[in-house]
Formats: C-alpha cells, sequence, structure tokens
C-alpha cells in the first residue's frame, strides 16, 4: 500500500515499487506445530467439590464444544485440568 505524503493516507490498491508479494503459508497442524500436549490442572478445595460434581456436564460441554478442549477432572487427588496441543488455541480465533 502506497502512502500518499501529503493527504496522510494510504491510498489502498497500489503497491510500493520494489517489495516482493506477501508469502501465501498454508496452516500447520497440530502434529506439524510439534504435537506437545499440554495439561494444566487446577486443586478443587474440599467445599467446591460437590458443587463441581453436580454442575460438571454444564461445565464441560461448552468448553468442550467450543474451545476444543479435553477436560478431566481427578477425584482422587480432587484436581481438574485441561489439556490441549501447544499453539491449538492461536489457530482457533
Amino acid at each position: 500500500m502506497a502512502v500518499d505524503m501529503e493527504a496522510g493516507h494510504e491510498q489502498a490498491g497500489q503497491e510500493q515499487p520494489g517489495l516482493p508479494d506477501k508469502p501465501n503459508f498454508t496452516p500447520l497442524s497440530a502434529a506439524e506445530q510439534g504435537g506437545k500436549l499440554e495439561f494444566r490442572r487446577v486443586p478443587v478445595p474440599q467445599h467446591r467439590m460437590t458443587p463441581l460434581k453436580t454442575h460438571w456436564l454444564e461445565l464441560f460441554k461448552p468448553i468442550t464444544e467450543n474451545l476444543r478442549l479435553d477436560m478431566r477432572m481427578n477425584l482422587k487427588t480432587k484436581k481438574a485440568g485441561h489439556a490441549c496441543s501447544h499453539g491449538m488455541l492461536h489457530n482457533t480465533w
């Protein structure tokens, strides 16, 4: 895009001479980006375990469907967490 120095704004559709065309890259898959699986765990306090268990499906569905994250809850260690491929969130936006 060329800049009109007198008017102070850019003119669309005009290329600057001497600059190469922009490259067109195809998006990388998660495996091509490294495929590293990242898992984050959050400790759940005892007084929040019962409400979390009762409302798990209400929390689980939007996160897994909209954000495409793998969500888990470990009752033995009292931790909830989500997993995603490294860089996956950047590609969904």
